[in-house]
């Protein structure tokens, strides 16, 4: 096989770097066997010749040769200036802070104009240049829930309190977007958690805003779970139990299904009819006007059985259908 006189040098010093190996007990007598055949197939191959050993490598070896390459590039790697990395900034420079508070005094000033959507984009800007400042984003919380964007302002008041967990006004901003949103209940744990904070001192908005979150709240409880007074309470123990009554059985037991089949009530409504002034005449009496004035004085109806067996109704309605017996 053909090689160039470089290839040969090299295998030469291979060769010499095994031979070696061999001799130093570096490679074992077990293995010597098969790098002998090895150096064999090596010397063949690029036709090693030993004798320029001397020649090509002079008092060196290939392990040493290599050994000096080692150290070489070593000292060439610790000359080498270090690579400087730039450090990732820390936070918003001076300058960007400066600048972002001349953008949050300007969106205050489009706040007293109530020009909201001004505010909302100085406040914008402010918060690109420092996003690290929890003021930004409580006060565009505040723009968004006066421009009626109450899910962006809990978003922002949200990110102010991840911000700075301390910062009062956020606690108030969320708890006002949350009580648009109808979440009256959360808006009271926000409210809560500002008061805490703010400790003996708390702000009229805060409790103001606590306030009427916690009474949306009982309102809210009292539409699920009505309150049951104590005169409701006698009334309906006082109703009849027995479930003969039918669905149209109220208070004292008056039954508006059993009145409307009742023949004789359906006959008297058809005298009704075609007579008003009976009714008129009927409604004048002085028993069955007192008798009404106590319905009305004792805020309940009268008990449908003793009105049936009540003589003197009795007689005037048979005075009315004209039944005299």
């Amino acid at each position: 096989m053909p090689s160039d006189q470089t290839s040969k040098d090299l295998a030469l010093g291979i060769v010499d770097f095994l031979k070696s190996a061999i001799a130093d007990g570096t490679i074992t007598s077990d293995d010597a066997e098969s790098v002998e055949v090895a150096i064999e197939c090596l010397s063949d191959v690029f036709q090693v010749d030993e004798s320029r050993k001397e020649q090509v490598y002079g008092k060196q070896n290939l392990l040493s040769i290599f050994n000096a390459f080692q150290r070489l590039k070593e000292r060439k790697k610790s000359s080498e200036p270090a690579e400087t990395t730039e450090a990732a900034p820390s936070g918003p420079s001076e300058a960007d802070k400066a600048k972002a508070e001349e953008l949050k005094a300007q969106g205050n000033k489009a706040m007293g104009l109530k020009d909201y959507g001004s505010a909302i984009d100085f406040y914008t800007q402010a918060i690109n240049l420092d996003p690290t400042n929890a003021i930004y984003l409580s006060n565009r919380a505040a723009a968004h829930s006066f421009s009626g964007a109450h899910e962006e302002a809990a978003d922002d008041a949200r990110a102010a309190i991840k911000i700075d967990s301390n910062y009062t006004k956020a606690y108030s901003r969320l708890g006002l977007a949350l009580y648009s949103l109808g979440d009256a209940e959360g808006a009271v744990n926000a409210y809560s958690n500002g008061l805490k904070l703010e400790g003996a001192t708390p702000s009229e908005a805060m409790k103001r805003g606590f306030e009427t979150a916690k009474k949306k709240v009982a309102e809210d409880l009292d539409s699920v779970v009505p309150v049951t007074t104590d005169e409701e309470e006698i009334s309906s123990r006082s109703a009849p139990s027995d479930s003969g009554a039918g669905a149209g059985a109220g208070a004292g037991g008056f039954d508006l299904n059993s009145l409307m089949n009742n023949p004789a009530i359906a006959q008297m409504a058809q005298k009704f009819m075609s007579n008003p002034g009976a009714l008129s005449d009927m409604l004048n009496n002085p028993a069955l006007k007192g008798m009404m004035d106590n319905v009305k004085n004792s805020g309940s109806m009268p008990d449908m059985n003793d009105l049936m067996n009540n003589p003197m109704l009795q007689n005037m309605a048979k005075n009315f259908m004209g039944n005299k017996k």
